[in-house]
């Protein structure tokens, strides 16, 4: 369940809402918040400063990511407000402060998952409708080598919403469908190959819709889920078409202009 109120928590959380809203550098609280809870309590109460969760995401779902960040699973956020955008969408970097572009798989809810809901690798399928790739959009506002896990776990790892591809296959056909993937960025391959996810998009997603479960909340049909990244995250330095296909599942591409 979520934290109680505490005056502290609740001026972090506004402050925070504030810095991302501003495209302000990151608040490090190494000195403030010394707990992966008091961290997510933080998380808890950025909706009334960011907008409505119209999706969730995973971080750190690799073993080397949970070491980076001293912690012994991985770690959930929220996307908040109208930040997933469509296949081909068109962005500019002057919007962002540090842009990154994560190409992942994303699970899209088809059925509202209420709290108390028993979920399981045997029923999840149930409430996803989809699977398919995607972007997520992280702006880690000058960050650098930032490894306070409680830090960015407060500040929603960094995510700024995402690009929603095309295609997709039933959660049932995926591990018989997904080919080779590929990810290109304004003109550059970076990424080429099988079995490039951290791990299955399921498991990630019985994961993060778990997490916020047992802290009370209720899951939206729609919402979209970032199952985690086939490639170190890219920060975009350059305008240009960026693209990731996954054969057999679908496509994503969009267009960053300076």
């Amino acid at each position: 369940m979520q934290a109680r109120c505490s005056p502290v928590i609740d001026e972090l959380a506004a402050a925070i809402g504030a810095d991302i809203r501003n495209g302000r550098d990151l608040r490090v609280l190494s000195s403030t918040v010394e707990t992966l809870e008091q961290a997510y309590a933080i998380q808890d109460r950025l909706a009334a400063h960011l907008g409505p969760v119209t999706g969730r995401k995973i971080a750190w779902n690799l073993p080397e990511l949970m070491r980076r960040y001293d912690v012994d699973r991985p770690v959930a956020a929220r996307v908040f407000g109208d930040t997933i955008v469509q296949n081909g969408a068109r962005l500019s970097l002057r919007n962002y402060v540090t842009l990154a572009l994560e190409p992942e798989i994303a699970a899209v809810v088809a059925l509202d998952v209420p709290a108390g809901v028993d979920l399981s690798q045997d029923n999840i399928s149930k409430y996803i409708k989809c699977l398919l790739p995607a972007f997520e959009l992280v702006d880690r506002r000058n960050a650098g080598a930032e490894n306070h896990a409680p830090t960015v776990l407060a500040n929603n790892v960094f995510n700024v919403g995402g690009v929603l591809g095309t295609g997709g296959v039933a959660p049932s056909d995926y591990a018989a469908q997904a080919g080779r993937a590929c990810f290109a960025a304004a003109g550059k391959r970076l990424l080429d190959g099988l079995d490039t996810a951290p791990e299955p998009p399921l498991t990630s997603a019985l994961f993060v819709l778990r997490h916020f479960l047992a802290r009370g909340e209720t899951i939206k049909a729609g919402e979209v889920i970032f199952c985690g990244a086939h490639h170190p995250p890219l920060i975009v330095k350059e305008p240009g078409d960026y693209s990731f296909e996954v054969a057999g599942v679908g496509a994503v591409s969009l267009s960053i202009s300076d």
